[in-house]
């Protein structure tokens, strides 16, 4: 096996996996997983066991003032078990589809853990410290210079055209994909998910396109001992756009950030 057969060789994979067979793999989308898993050894890196990142949730839980009384609930962060995922998860996620064992999702700082959730204003976010309980062993799909979809009009060398599929799958992880979209979408990244989980890797580790700091999918939800909760509430959005050329290409990078505070907890 030489390696990958093109540089849009994901792009192949993912129209064969979303529109032509997904359980039963054609030779081709089966041989692309194989070249995944070998050129995966030189972007595996381990984080240490203590490690920390950060765990977001959107909502909260009723409580009252101690010791109880009868005046009105509080808003509470929600509980530390109910920081982590269902036993199965409950809508299609990147690495996970709905109705399997879920992957959590961190990242390794708190506001692009937020961002993540793509909150609305006055949404109300509980948010936790998660630390890893031993060491993971990741795959690092951050490994490229542009956010934007990149076209090459000739061939590449085999080592260039390994870097141009990884930076393929590494975008592929990290691009926001929206509730209104087709699920098909997840299937891709699902695939390649699970793909390194059977082969003994414990995560992903990918570029957030909503927040500054990087994205953690662990494949085993109790890896991580989860800290105290907090609850937060969304203030204010700030969207910014760019420019589309008349061949609808982006003139340059869009932004999305998030400015989030505390929530009082009276």
């Amino acid at each position: 096996m030489s390696g990958f057969q093109s540089w849009d060789s994901f792009e192949s994979f993912s129209i064969s996996i979303r529109e032509k067979s997904r359980f039963c793999l054609d030779p081709a989308a089966g041989e692309f997983l194989e070249i995944v898993l070998i050129t995966s050894l030189q972007r595996k890196l381990t984080a240490p066991k203590g490690a920390i990142y950060w765990r977001a949730r959107k909502g909260y839980t009723l409580g009252h003032k101690l010791p109880p009384s009868d005046d009105l609930p509080v808003l509470l962060p929600y509980p530390k078990d109910g920081m982590k995922p269902l036993s199965k998860s409950s809508s299609e996620g990147r690495c996970a589809p709905k109705g399997m064992p879920p992957c959590l999702y961190a990242a390794d700082d708190a506001k692009t853990a937020i961002s993540e959730l793509r909150p609305s204003i006055g949404d109300y976010v509980s948010v936790a410290e998660v630390e890893l309980s031993r060491d993971v062993l990741l795959v690092d799909c951050t490994g490229y210079e542009s956010d934007d979809y990149v076209h090459y009009e000739h061939e590449l060398s085999p080592e260039e055209r390994e870097n141009a599929v990884w930076a393929a799958i590494g975008r592929a992880f990290s691009i926001p994909i929206n509730p209104e979209d087709s699920t098909k979408d997840y299937i891709p990244t699902q695939a390649i998910a699970e793909s390194l989980r059977i082969a003994g890797f414990d995560g992903v580790i990918y570029r957030s396109r909503l927040g500054k700091g990087l994205n953690l999918a662990l494949f085993d939800v109790d890896t991580v001992q989860v800290g105290k909760p907090t609850l937060h509430r969304i203030e204010n959005l700030d969207y910014q756009f760019c420019d589309v050329t008349e061949d609808g290409v982006p003139a340059s990078k869009e932004y999305f950030t998030t400015r989030w505070q505390k929530a009082p907890n009276d």
